[in-house]
């Protein structure tokens, strides 16, 4: 019997070995994901059996899951357990950040590098390598080269990033915007998450830690740490405000990392435009001054620093103006 069992047990491995080697798997579900009815891919935040609720202040419900005491999107649960042992090729790269950060918009870029091609992919990120979010015969079933994505913290990655010194892109945004980058985020998936509350409320379970992935501040001292001691892994960081500002430089710098040649043209194919600063449409002065409070608190020594508020920066040149003329004025007059 155990002798039946080996060899069904060798067959398995090499049935699994030439599926994933031919990436049928991947290439059948980009077919047919068209196709898939929306409700069937979106079942609703109650029917996961591992789902649990987030109540903000005004009794609003955001539901996610639980891992190892720590929260994250609604079906994560499952796959989460296995994701330090999924495996990882020399040829991966690997782009890492907090959720709303804009890893999207650099998603495609890094895919338009590695393919040197300045094209969309067709589903973005999740399906084209999100660590924590794909079943492993769909993982491992992804073409190389493979752009991966993960918000996870570095310690929780597979442990094949380690082992094989892939390359990291790590993004990284100001925290005002992301806070309104999510709730939109929660908001816009309501089907999903079951949210409708308040920005008032929403932005206290954020600053609270409360949402996926844990504390925005603490996801990126925990970076910093790992910056600081020098990983195995090559770590390439960018912000989100500089690659909307100077989109150009970034690609190019983001090209040299990856020891990919690029032209400027090519760089300039592959740009996408992009808002940042929606946050100050959001925040009131009190939780704009909250979260530098907190800045000032933990984060001054961090490795990333947000740029200062353009609105802040006018008001302190005007009242340098205004001393000076004054100064000036007191000057002649005596």
């Amino acid at each position: 019997m155990s002798r039946v069992k080996n060899v069904l047990n060798v067959v398995s491995s090499y049935l699994y070995e030439a599926i994933v080697n031919s990436s049928i798997v991947y290439y059948l579900v980009s077919l047919l994901l068209p196709y898939i009815p929306s409700r069937l891919l979106s079942h609703g935040p109650r029917k996961f059996s591992q789902a649990q609720e987030i109540v903000d202040a005004s009794g609003k419900i955001l539901t996610v899951s639980r891992w190892n005491s720590r929260t994250y999107p609604v079906g994560c649960e499952t796959l989460l357990p296995f994701v330090r042992d999924m495996r990882i090729r020399e040829t991966d790269i690997l782009l890492c950040s907090y959720p709303k950060a804009g890893a999207h918009w650099l998603h495609e870029i890094l895919h338009s590098l590695v393919n040197q091609q300045p094209k969309l992919t067709r589903y973005g990120k999740e399906l084209d390598g999100m660590i924590e979010g794909l079943p492993h015969v769909l993982f491992d079933s992804l073409p190389s080269p493979r752009v991966l994505n993960s918000h996870l913290l570095y310690d929780q990655l597979p442990r094949g990033v380690q082992q094989r010194k892939i390359k990291i892109v790590l993004m990284l945004r100001n925290p005002k915007d992301t806070v309104v980058s999510y709730y939109n985020h929660h908001k816009n998936m309501a089907e999903l998450y079951g949210y409708t509350g308040k920005f008032s409320d929403y932005f206290r379970l954020f600053m609270e830690g409360r949402l996926e992935y844990g504390d925005y501040f603490n996801y990126l001292l925990d970076w910093d740490n790992v910056i600081k001691k020098q990983s195995n892994n090559p770590i390439f960081t960018l912000t989100y405000e500089d690659l909307r500002e100077q989109p150009k430089k970034c690609i190019l710098e983001l090209a040299k990392f990856l020891q990919i040649s690029i032209s400027i043209d090519f760089a300039s194919n592959i740009i996408k435009a992009c808002v940042v600063g929606d946050w100050t449409n959001w925040l009131t002065d009190e939780q704009s001054r909250e979260i530098d409070d907190v800045w000032q608190a933990k984060m001054t020594k961090c490795f990333y620093q947000p740029r200062c508020d353009p609105s802040l920066v006018v008001v302190v040149v005007v009242v340098v103006v205004v001393v000076v003329v004054v100064v000036v004025v007191v000057v002649v007059k005596v």
